[in-house]
């Protein structure tokens, strides 16, 4: 399925459409994705199902990192959106952001984050190296389309050209020019190759997310999750 995603993807970036083009909105739909992914993605529920709980999401996916990865990887976060479930996993031994998840609220299914995750991750990604590789539009802080390829930066260490006070600089630069009044956290939390910060309204709740590349500085936004519910952190499933 991951495989057959990320083929999709491609033809449709190598077609030349925009990123709101490719992504699309409709009802029951993934933020367009679920076209791509298949009806199995809705964000309606089927039939009489009730969603999952966040705790629930958080078990499906502490499940999936336990069977699937190694003894390394935690879940951190887990958010509660309109349309699914967002999940960062975490390296306990360097504590740097390994990669995105999202979970299916009705199943409990797991794929891989669309974006960032997809495109930008220099360790964990899951884009083959050279593939799709330019296009984006904009400079730092204002890209916006999900054309930027993966790219052979070298070494995916912790450490970066673009550095968490400039990520938020160029996080802001979007915001004022794509969502004004919008506010990115000053809390960056970082990935291999990019940084993923909280979008937050006037009054410091949370509005949604955006990543930012820490290499060129481009800007992508998380326009697939619908309205924030609710997140729940480490801390809170640890009783701290």
């Amino acid at each position: 399925m991951r495989k057959t995603v990320l083929v999709t993807v491609l033809l449709v970036a190598v077609a030349g459409l925009t990123f709101s083009q490719m992504m699309g909105q409709g009802p029951g739909r993934f933020g367009g994705w679920g076209g791509m992914m298949g009806g199995w993605w809705s964000s309606t529920p089927p039939g009489n199902a009730q969603a999952l709980t966040i705790d629930q999401a958080w078990q499906s996916a502490e499940k999936y990192v336990k069977d699937f990865w190694n003894a390394d990887l935690q879940l951190t976060e887990v958010m509660e959106f309109d349309n699914q479930f967002y999940v960062e996993v975490a390296e306990k031994s360097s504590g740097v952001h390994a990669f995105e998840v999202l979970v299916n609220k009705w199943t409990g299914a797991i794929v891989p984050e669309p974006g960032p995750d997809t495109m930008w991750n220099t360790k964990y990604g899951h884009m083959g190296i050279g593939m799709m590789g330019g296009g984006m539009m904009g400079g730092p802080g204002m890209g916006w389309g999900g054309r930027q390829g993966y790219r052979p930066w070298g070494n995916p260490g912790k450490e970066m050209p673009v550095n968490a006070a400039q990520a938020h600089t160029y996080a802001q630069q979007f915001l004022d020019a794509r969502l004004p009044g919008m506010k990115g956290e000053t809390d960056a939390d970082v990935f291999y190759g990019y940084y993923t910060i909280h979008v937050l309204n006037k009054d410091g709740s949370v509005y949604g997310m955006l990543g930012v590349n820490g290499h060129t500085g481009w800007v992508w936004y998380h326009e697939w999750h619908g309205k924030f519910i609710g997140m729940k952190e480490l801390k809170d499933m640890n009783g701290g």
